[in-house]
């Protein structure tokens, strides 16, 4: 939930970026944000992910599969993803 969106909705706009940032394995926009900006987006739950990306960069893990599910529903959009193991 975003104040940006009344806490009615996520603010999917930042959630696509994120995810788009997890596809491409560019880690940079999740290390780079303050907790600040995922507070503000809305995105305390993204923070459990910061380490798990951070331990899959080091580990040199490649993302085999990952979905995105837009919701307007639930007051936060859903993201799976599978690393295979190295």
């Amino acid at each position: 939930m975003s104040d940006s969106t009344w806490r009615v909705r996520p603010n999917t706009n930042r959630d696509a970026a994120m995810y788009a940032s997890l596809q491409s394995g560019d880690y940079a926009p999740w290390r780079n944000s303050s907790l600040a900006e995922f507070e503000d987006a809305g995105q305390q739950e993204m923070l459990n992910w910061c380490p798990l990306l951070g331990a899959m960069n080091e580990l040199g893990a490649k993302l085999s599969y990952s979905s995105f599910v837009e919701t307007h529903v639930f007051n936060s959009n859903k993201v799976f993803a599978v690393f295979e193991p190295v």
